[in-house]
């Protein structure tokens, strides 16, 4: 009786150990299971976060791209370029040199002398010759002087009256603007 009472104690000690660690084992998978998820979830919304914040980047980055893009295409447009050289011109009397497109517009020299080109083929503008290089006239800005001019002879008087009569022929003299 002894023996029998010894081994159910082994028994019932080895039954309590054995459901004891069946309960640690079983802790330990949902202990595992809920920091896996947890992990899992702490490393989803860390990848999200890196993502929102590569995201952002990526969206200024691409911003700044395009502005500087739409900025240097702007900058680089020929109606553009011309429409700042008439202004130069307007700006400088009506006389431009390559030199002046260059300084007063930050082109490099080939650009501002093809622009130029196109507008004095256009008739924008014509091309003078000088010691110095090409000079660009731009009629519609050159200064102006009011003179008598006689409709019939051509000639030109800086002090006559337009209601007097020409002296070289007679006819009658009218006020015109000539170029300076």
């Amino acid at each position: 009786m002894g023996l029998e009472i010894l081994i159910l104690v082994f028994l019932g000690i080895l039954a309590t150990l054995g459901a004891g660690l069946l309960v640690v084992w079983m802790i330990s998978r949902l202990v595992r299971r809920m920091l896996a998820r947890t992990t899992h979830r702490v490393l989803d919304r860390a990848v999200d976060q890196v993502v929102r914040a590569g995201e952002r980047h990526l969206v200024t980055g691409v911003g700044t791209l395009a502005s500087t893009v739409q900025e240097e295409m702007r900058r680089n447009d020929p109606r553009r370029q011309e429409a700042d050289i008439s202004r130069l011109a307007r700006d400088q009397a009506g006389r431009l040199t390559v030199a002046d497109v260059m300084a007063g517009l930050d082109l490099p020299q080939d650009r501002a002398e093809r622009t130029l080109e196109g507008l004095a083929s256009r008739g924008v503008c014509r091309v003078r010759a000088e010691e110095t290089g090409k000079l660009y006239l731009f009629e519609a800005f050159l200064p102006r002087r009011e003179v008598a001019l006689c409709d019939y002879c051509g000639a030109t008087f800086e002090d006559a009256e337009p209601d007097l009569t020409c002296p070289n022929c007679g006819a009658a003299l009218t006020r015109k603007q000539i170029l300076a």
